[in-house]
């Protein structure tokens, strides 16, 4: 019996040695059954993914594959873990660091050298319970859910998340605005606080009226920028569940839907994505009316002056562009995939993936707006708690402040890059990656959109 064949694709069977014309015997030869035989085997050298890279990157891919794996430093596999552990465990020394420091001063302040020092209890106090409730909730839902195997409350639990989370740490403020408690004091109850915030910022949003954030005693900028969270989760929420609802299911739990404890799984995640997307909403609304009073609103550094300056506010009117540019992009890619697959649906045409409008431009337009405007309201969030006013009234260093402000952009960006678009590419790869057009429109198209997506929007409107 002769060696198998030197072929990294195919494992072939090898045929014994056999007699020619002459009567000597020939060496052995491999031959390749047909692909009918159940002895044929078809691997793959690399994965779909990498099959429309071009010539050099597969072999600098190869080479890379062939070397073995070198065993990293313990901090450097901490550095590198999945974003999932590494942010948890980055929020809690930042806290732990700005308590520290809080209590550094208060400690000079006994000694008569400095003032008391305030700490971020009030910041600490709405994000607990922010996530209990978050938790709470999507319990409640995902239990019914994974009995029934239905996702189709899936997104609308989300919203609902969203509302009440913002809305509590709105509502909490005003209530220690109202009773001249400060930052420190007990804000009442929690769930009749969220109740407030959630009227007021519906009453906001239904009138156009600013006057609705001094009725309850918060700043205008607490007000708007909760309102813009809210309205953005509302209208998500109602757009997948009607579209969870015409198409019978989501195809994003096609392998979770088996798996009762999966299913229930994909619910309790989303509070954690509900969580570190509100972390910079929910510092920004437990700032008190003491740290948008006076001109110390102004921060110290003249870098950050220019940014947080209360006369240009241009970094917060930076944000609420990306914001709305974003929310634009997402609206308009939703739109325009639905209308690509009604006119499937109509045999309209016969176009397997679409290439309409910002989807020939981008890969997945809807996630870039997603990301861009969530690093608005980032922006917006950090145009105020950078100021020396609101760090000296709420305890928030500026590394933590910077820290919370930078969470969210990260966490949303990782979760679409490395959670949410392989789930979706993976399946159209395997579907779709033997045709050349696929192909070369996975390979020319990009995540995201840059300065002309503002071009792109109305040229397709």
């Amino acid at each position: 019996m002769s060696k198998p064949a030197n072929n990294p694709t195919i494992s072939a069977p090898t045929t014994p040695a056999r007699a020619n014309e002459n009567g000597t015997k020939t060496k052995n030869c491999n031959r390749m059954p047909p692909p009918s035989s159940p002895r044929y085997t078809y691997k793959p050298a690399i994965p779909w993914a990498y099959a429309s890279l071009p010539p050099s990157q597969l072999t600098t891919y190869l080479d890379d594959k062939k070397k073995p794996a070198k065993k990293a430093h313990l901090a450097v596999r901490i550095v590198q873990s999945h974003f999932l552990l590494k942010l948890p465990a980055i929020l809690a020394v930042t806290l732990a660091l700005a308590y520290l420091q809080a209590a550094i001063r208060n400690g000079h302040g006994n000694d008569g050298n400095d003032g008391n020092a305030a700490a971020p209890t009030a910041f600490l106090r709405n994000l607990l319970h922010g996530l209990w409730v978050a938790f709470a909730f999507q319990a409640a839902v995902a239990a019914p859910s994974a009995l029934l195997r239905s996702e189709l409350l899936f997104d609308l639990s989300g919203a609902a998340c969203f509302v009440t989370v913002v809305a509590g740490a709105l509502g909490s403020t005003a209530s220690a605005n109202r009773a001249g408690a400060g930052a420190g004091a007990a804000a009442g109850d929690w769930a009749a606080a969220a109740v407030e915030g959630a009227r007021a910022i519906g009453r906001a949003v239904e009138s156009c009226d600013g006057r609705v954030w001094e009725e309850i005693g918060v700043d205008w900028r607490q007000g708007w920028v909760s309102a813009l969270v809210c309205v953005w989760a509302v209208r998500r929420g109602i757009f997948t569940f009607v579209r969870a609802l015409c198409r019978n299911g989501d195809s994003r739990f096609d392998e979770f839907r088996a798996n009762r404890k999966k299913f229930f799984a994909a619910f309790m995640m989303q509070s954690v994505w509900v969580t570190f997307c509100a972390i910079p909403v929910v510092a920004l609304n437990s700032i008190p009316a003491q740290g948008f009073i006076g001109t110390s609103w102004q921060a110290s550094d003249p870098i950050l002056s220019a940014l947080t300056s209360s006369g240009g506010m241009l970094w917060f009117w930076l944000g609420v562009w990306a914001f709305f540019r974003g929310l634009m992009i997402e609206c308009v890619a939703d739109w325009q995939l639905t209308k690509w697959r009604l006119d499937k649906y109509r045999k309209r045409h016969d176009e397997v993936f679409c290439r309409r409008g910002l989807w020939e431009r981008s890969r997945h337009p809807n996630y870039y707006g997603e990301w861009l405007l969530w690093s608005g309201i980032s922006m917006c969030c950090s145009a105020v708690l950078l100021s020396s006013a609101a760090r000296n009234t709420t305890g928030l260093g500026l590394g933590t402040a910077s820290v919370l402000c930078a969470v969210t952009p990260y966490f949303v960006y990782k979760t679409l890059r490395n959670i949410s678009i392989p789930l979706i590419e993976e399946k159209y790869d395997k579907m779709y990656m033997e045709r050349k057009d696929y192909r070369d429109w996975r390979r020319n198209r990009t995540f995201r959109l840059w300065l002309d997506g503002s071009g792109i929007i109305w040229g397709y409107f």
